[in-house]
C-alpha cells in the first residue's frame, strides 16, 4: 500500500512587481516634490522610460495621477486625493485637537514641536508647529527619517513589542550600518529599555547637524503607545541644562492630552 507523501511547499512573498512601481511612483510625491516629469520619475527608480510611461498611464487612466498640460509634469489625481482623504479625516481631526497643546508648548519653548508615528523602520511627522525664531528646524509634515536616528523614533520603538521590534530589525543581524555610524541592535535593545523606563529620549544631532531634540510618548485611553511629540532647536538655543525643564513640560502636556482621550 502505497503512502502519501506530503510535499512542503516553501513560503513564497505573491508580490505584483508593476503594483510595487506604482506605489512607488505614488511616494515620490511629497509637500516638496508635488510635480515631476517622466524623465524624473524614471532617473529616480532606475525604471525604463517605456516601463516609467506604461505605469504612470495606468495611473492616469484611473486617475491616481494627472498631468499638467503647461508643463507636461505628473502630480497626484484627485482620486488618490479623495481616497487619502477618507483615510485622514479622522486622524485629522485628532490632530486639529491637539494643535493648541503643541502651539503651548512651542510658545513656552520659543522652539518647534512635532508629533511623529511609526512607519515601519521610519518615523513620519504628521504634526508640527514651528519655532517663531529666524534659525529653527525644518519639518515637513509627511517627512520621514530613520527611527533610530530621532528621538520621535526611539521613543515608539522603545514601546513597541519584542516580536515587532524583531519583525522590524532582524534579529539574526547584529550591525544595521549607516554613514554615520553604525548601530548595534543588541545595545540598542538595552537603550531603548532604559528609554521606556525613563520615558524620554533624547538626540543630539543624530538625524540633522545642529540640531537637538528630545521626545516623550503620547498615550492613549487604553496606555498604548502609538504617537511620540518631540521639542526640537538648535544647539545653540536648545542647551543641555533645558532638558529637564522641557521633559516636564512634555509630560505635562501628555498628561493633558491623555486625559482628553483625543
Amino acid at each position: 500500500m502505497m503512502k502519501k507523501v506530503h510535499i512542503m511547499k516553501s513560503k513564497k512573498n505573491y508580490y505584483i512587481k508593476s503594483v510595487i512601481k506604482s506605489l512607488n511612483i505614488l511616494n515620490l510625491f511629497s509637500e516638496s516634490r508635488q510635480e515631476l516629469s517622466l524623465s524624473e520619475i524614471s532617473k529616480i527608480l532606475s525604471l525604463g522610460i517605456s516601463t516609467t510611461y506604461r505605469l504612470i498611464s495606468t495611473l492616469k487612466y484611473k486617475n491616481y495621477i494627472e498631468q499638467n498640460p503647461q508643463n507636461l509634469k505628473y502630480k497626484l489625481g484627485y482620486a488618490f486625493l479623495n481616497k487619502a482623504f477618507l483615510v485622514s479625516h479622522n486622524e485629522a481631526d485628532i490632530i486639529k485637537k491637539l494643535m493648541p497643546y503643541l502651539e503651548n508648548l512651542r510658545d513656552f519653548t520659543k522652539e518647534s514641536v512635532s508629533l511623529a508615528v511609526l512607519d515601519g523602520r521610519d518615523i513620519v511627522y504628521i504634526a508640527k508647529t514651528d519655532s517663531h525664531e529666524l534659525l529653527r528646524t525644518n519639518i515637513e509634515i509627511g517627512k520621514k527619517f530613520p527611527a533610530y536616528k530621532t528621538a520621535l523614533g526611539k521613543v515608539l520603538l522603545a514601546h513597541l513589542s519584542l516580536k515587532k521590534f524583531n519583525r522590524l530589525f532582524d534579529k539574526d543581524k547584529l550591525v544595521i550600518s549607516d554613514p554615520c555610524f553604525d548601530l548595534n541592535i543588541s545595545e540598542f535593545k538595552q537603550y531603548l529599555e532604559k528609554v521606556k523606563e525613563e520615558g524620554i529620549a533624547f538626540d543630539d544631532e543624530e538625524a540633522t547637524s545642529g540640531i537637538r531634540c528630545i521626545a516623550v510618548p503620547i498615550r492613549d485611553i487604553d496606555g498604548e503607545v502609538s504617537t511620540a511629540i518631540s521639542i526640537s532647536g538648535p544647539i545653540i538655543r536648545f542647551t543641555l541644562e533645558k532638558i529637564d525643564l522641557w521633559k516636564r513640560e512634555l509630560v505635562k502636556v501628555t498628561r493633558k492630552i491623555s486625559s482628553k482621550s483625543v
